[in-house]
């Protein structure tokens, strides 16, 4: 039995060094990305056929990736991270072993990752995150920390209302 302190058996996350996905190590230290996946029929995903290829060093940069993903790899790189969570490339999207492992594990795999990223400004993966890739709609207050990071207020509760991922689940 898992305790909240373990990460799923077949525990995947992407090395944003290494442009690829990877099996676990015991006790890692990752983020973690939360986001809405919108419309994605041909988008890449892990599959039971293309996992192999994934785990090669630099796959993913070879790959069309959805912008969200590919800003929240560049954030983590710049953050200084080596492993980043997501979802649909950590998880054999035809695999119903695999899901029935990691999907009701997710509170844990958010709650373990050193800090969760939530891109909740697009409709989509392809939306790419508001800050980075996108320009911000909404003014927020800045405290600059550092030359690279700044903290940021958090927007009121209703700064969102069409917001896709208040919707989420």
């Amino acid at each position: 039995m898992l305790s909240n302190d373990d990460v799923p058996d077949n525990f995947r996350l992407i090395d944003v060094q290494a442009g690829c996905v990877v099996s676990s190590v015991a006790k890692p230290s990752y983020f973690a990305l939360s986001y809405v996946w919108g419309p994605s029929e041909n988008d890449l995903r892990a599959t039971s056929m293309n996992i192999n290829n994934l785990k090669k060093p630099h796959s993913l940069t070879q790959e069309v990736l959805p912008r969200t993903i590919l800003d929240v790899m560049k954030l983590v790189l710049d953050l200084g991270g080596k492993y980043l969570w997501v979802d649909r490339l950590c998880i054999l999207q035809d695999d119903e072993v695999d899901k029935s492992l990691q999907i009701p594990r997710m509170d844990s795999i958010f709650c373990l990752a050193e800090l969760t990223i939530i891109a909740a400004s697009g409709s989509g993966a392809r939306d790419g995150v508001a800050g980075l890739s996108v320009s911000r709609k909404l003014e927020q207050d800045i405290c600059r920390v550092s030359p690279n990071m700044a903290l940021m207020t958090f927007p009121p509760d209703d700064a969102f209302p069409s917001c896709t991922y208040s919707q989420h689940g």
